[in-house]
Formats: C-alpha cells, structure tokens, sequence
C-alpha cells in the first residue's frame, strides 16, 4: 500500500487556485529580492575578518545599499505593472 503524498503548504486546492498560485507566486519574488542587503551586509562582515582589504572598510556598503534602493524601485514598478494587469483582467484586486 502506497503511503499518501503530503501537500506543501503552498499548494491551493479549489476554484481560486490559479490566482492564489499567482499571488503566492508574487509575494515569493518580492520577499526574495529584499533579502539582498542583508546576506550582502553579511558577506561584508565575515569578508572583514578573512581578508579587510576585500571589505573595503564601510565604504564596500555604498554599492550594496544603493543596489537595495533600486531593487525596491524596481519592486515598486512590478507590483504597479500587477496592479493594473489585475485591474485589465477584471481580478478583484485588495486594498485598492
């Protein structure tokens, strides 16, 4: 007898699982791409105590915090661009 597969915690069921997929989905990208400046503070840090001429002292973090700011513009952009898919699409769209 065949053990049942678990469902991941992600995994909708129902009439609405396309647009959670696609919400998930969504969220999933943005959580991800501001996670950048903190693994690349990170980075800096342990660089510091292995090689300090690679750290570049607090200087090393202008670069990684400007590439943030524009990451959330970038994010900015894209979750508009959603919103006004959604709204051609005639989806309900929340908060707005």
């Amino acid at each position: 007898m065949r053990a049942p597969t678990p469902t991941p915690a992600w995994s909708v069921r129902g009439a609405s699982a396309g647009r959670a997929a696609a919400s998930v989905r969504r969220a999933v990208v943005l959580v991800g791409s501001q996670k950048t400046l903190p693994i690349a503070v990170a980075v800096l840090g342990q660089l510091r105590g292995a090689a300090p001429a690679l750290a570049g002292g607090g200087l090393a973090v202008v670069p990684c915090v400007a590439a943030h700011l524009s990451q959330i513009l970038i994010d900015s952009l894209l979750v508009s661009a959603w919103l006004r898919a959604d709204r051609a699409a005639g989806v309900a769209v929340a908060g707005a």
